[in-house]
């Protein structure tokens, strides 16, 4: 186990700078020499997972072989535990200034985490991005140092964020404890609808709130006065917090029940009316039906009967609508895993959660996105059928020789589009029961109805035979050969900005398939109403209105990576593949597998990079039938 001392200086050196021994002997207080031999023990102690490079005239530094030893062994427990990565420390920070009400200096802080000023001037650049998404700012005050602007929720807001994103400690393991038996009792008591891990939020809050009381930060009426929330729940979370207090030994005022029903409400997955009866209000039925809807005409995959799905949709819209009128958050622990194992889900969910952005003009969380992603990935699994081959039924004069040969060449060139391959007689056909056979093909002509797919093919063979591929195709094809030509993608073209991009791939595109008069404008429009970039360097481009006649999706790969667009936060998004996909009427061949494959592999950082180095159509084939690694 590493002493205090050695983690120190670990913690001094993990910038990956080169620092003298003299320097780091000012720090820790002792001299040069024992700096030397402790940075020996520390070598030996770390054992693989660091090497340690000392260079004349520059000093020591530290590189980190195996960050996950690393982290166990700074961390390991016995001593006090000091934030080692760079989002420990900025966390750690967050913390440190909404627990201050005067000023905290710079020099101070760095001491507390055993690191340079550089390191923790860089952390501090991460702590005023994140806390500016609450309202909150830092600011400076020459000879006092730094404190925290803003208001009690905001600040509360920020610390929620802080607290899901960090181990929890033994003692507010043993609170969360107490919180949650009290909880449960409630819910218990008064039938309350919460999932597991809405369940855990409120515990969240809960425990915030008690730190904040201990600590003198009260809520204020102040804050809560223009919050509605309904007097059955401030009851509730009355008698809740009573318990809690005579657990703790801390007495909630009626500010803070207030603030706390709030979450109550906006974590619940139903409400009810007085009688007892659930409400859903029109403007959720209304929100839910533009949803499916843009899932509809964007990617038309036609979720709109789904019963089960609008209800649990209602029951997930309703406390949402209150987090984001109290701008609440609601954390997602399964986030990551949602997003790598259920990544089609996941994209049906972001192109959905574009009407909520557009009704209340904002822009929900991911952590918001993937509990829709989970309701969509339940749909579609109950939509999804697979796909079988055909069964045909090939209709010839009877002992015509020539039909029979032109049977055999039908088998063979179709033969993984069939299943079974029958011959029969024009008379025949009138004794078929059809429901053994999913199309036909004829070499007479039939005057009488039959209520399967009918071709008529010629004796020569070769006349008709892409109408016979287009209909065996759409049916059994696998959608990749269906949607995606090699004519379709291109690797050399040159652009001066995004949109001059766009218009130069919708220009390729129509050398090979007619696209209607303004297609690149109509492409253009639709990112600019919702950005199209997601994944790992790729954007998704549709055109706003579905007019193609055939669909399709083509491939554009960039020599260097473009900036498509800049975060609120500052950070710059960049694309270097782009799916340009159309869809049209009653083309829309294995839509849902065509979507599921292409998110898989835009959220999958390697198979991207090994696309963007063999940008060829049979290796991206190759990716896309490639199995994610468990």
């Amino acid at each position: 186990m590493l002493n205090m001392e050695l983690k120190k200086i670990a913690n001094y050196l993990q910038d990956g700078q080169y620092h003298t021994a003299f320097w780091l002997a000012e720090q820790l207080n002792i001299s040069d020499k024992t700096v030397r031999s402790r940075l020996t023990e520390l070598e030996e102690a770390m054992g693989n997972c660091i090497r340690i490079e000392r260079k004349a005239r520059m000093g020591v530094r530290m590189e980190v072989l195996n960050p996950e030893e690393y982290h166990r062994q700074m961390t390991e427990y016995g001593e006090k535990v000091i934030p080692v990565s760079s989002n420990e420390r900025v966390n750690y920070i967050i913390k440190r200034f909404c627990s201050e009400s005067g000023y905290l200096k710079l020099d101070d802080l760095a001491e507390e985490m055993y690191i340079s000023r550089n390191t923790i001037s860089a952390d501090l650049k991460k702590v005023s991005q994140q806390l500016s998404s609450y309202s909150l700012f830092l600011e400076s005050k020459p000879g006092y140092g730094i404190h925290l602007v803003g208001n009690e929720g905001n600040k509360r807001k920020a610390l929620y964020r802080n607290e899901m994103n960090r181990p929890i400690a033994e003692k507010d393991r043993t609170r969360r404890e107490i919180i949650g038996k009290a909880l449960r009792s409630v819910v218990e008591k008064y039938h309350l609808h919460f999932s597991e891990f809405s369940f855990q939020n409120v515990v969240v809050h809960l425990l915030i709130s008690l730190q904040r009381i201990e600590r003198g930060f009260d809520i204020t009426s102040q804050i809560t006065d223009s919050m509605s929330v309904e007097e059955k729940y401030i009851g509730i979370v009355r008698e809740l917090t009573e318990e809690i207090g005579k657990e703790l030994g801390v007495r909630f005022t009626e500010p803070e029940n207030k603030y706390i029903a709030l979450h109550f409400m906006g974590k619940q997955s139903l409400h009810e009316n007085e009688s007892g009866n659930l409400i859903i209000s029109e403007q959720i039925i209304s929100l839910a039906d533009q949803m499916l809807l843009e899932i509809y005409e964007t990617m038309k995959i036609d979720l709109r009967d789904n019963l089960d799905l609008r209800i649990r949709m209602y029951e997930h819209l309703m406390p949402l609508d209150i987090r984001i009128q109290y701008g609440l958050s609601m954390k997602n622990p399964m986030l990551e895993e949602i997003k790598e194992n259920y990544s089609f889900a996941f994209l049906v969910a972001k192109c959905a959660t574009r009407v909520i952005n557009r009704e209340y003009h904002c822009e929900i969380s991911e952590d918001e996105v993937s509990y829709f992603a989970i309701l969509f990935a339940l749909a579609l699994e109950q939509e999804k059928r697979e796909t079988r081959k055909n069964r045909i039924l090939f209709v010839c004069n009877s002992g015509n020789l020539t039909a029979q040969l032109v049977a055999i060449k039908y088998r063979r060139e179709f033969e993984k589009y069939i299943d079974t391959f029958e011959i029969c007689s024009l008379e025949k056909l009138k004794e078929t029961d059809f429901g053994n056979y999913d199309v036909i093909l004829t070499t007479v002509p039939v005057h009488f109805s039959v209520p399967l797919p009918l071709i008529n093919v010629s004796l020569s063979y070769t006349e008709g035979l892409d109408e016979v591929r287009n209909v065996l195709r759409k049916q059994s094809a696998g959608f990749f050969d269906y949607y995606y030509k090699k004519e379709l993608l291109f690797t050399d073209l040159s652009f001066e900005n995004k949109h001059q991009l766009i218009h130069e791939v919708c220009n390729e595109i129509s050398k090979s398939v007619k696209l209607p008069q303004n297609f690149a404008e109509s492409v253009i429009q639709r990112d600019e109403f919702m950005t199209t970039a997601c994944g790992y360097h790729c954007a998704l481009l549709h055109p706003y209105f579905m007019n193609t006649d055939l669909s399709f999706a083509s491939v554009t790969v960039l020599k260097e990576p473009v900036s498509w667009f800049t975060t609120l936060g500052g950070e710059e998004m960049k694309v270097q593949v782009l799916f340009l996909v159309s869809l049209a009427e009653g083309e829309l061949y294995e839509i849902q597998e065509f979507y599921e494959a292409l998110g898989e592999f835009i959220t999958n950082k390697q198979k991207v990079e090994q696309f963007i180095q063999d940008p060829k159509l049979e290796k991206l084939k190759e990716l896309f039938e490639m199995k994610v690694e468990e």
